[in-house]
């Protein structure tokens, strides 16, 4: 009788001890999850603040210049800081 008592305690506490563990596998797999959404975030937007930066910022200086991804090297030779750069480094 004293064994049985002894088995089922040991058992209740085997229970409670899983049931810990459970509770802290979840919250770490939880943490591990948000963890992995957070860096892929971090990640497109340091892949995309580039992009947007250009698309944003910079492409419509390209295109009030007249320097759209249509037109010709000769176009960028013709801009007079070009011109300038290339009389300083004599290839004109």
């Amino acid at each position: 009788m004293d064994e049985q008592k002894e088995t089922k305690k040991l058992l209740e506490e085997t229970l409670a001890l899983s049931r810990e563990n459970n509770k802290l596998l979840r919250t770490i797999r939880r943490v591990g999850m948000i963890e992995f959404v957070m860096r892929l975030l971090w990640y497109a937007i340091l892949i995309g603040f580039p992009f947007a930066v250009y698309f944003y910022i910079v492409e419509p200086y390209f295109h009030m210049l007249g320097l759209s991804s249509g037109h010709s090297s000769q176009d960028v030779q013709s801009l007079p800081v070009i011109k300038a750069l290339g009389i300083i480094f004599g290839r004109q």
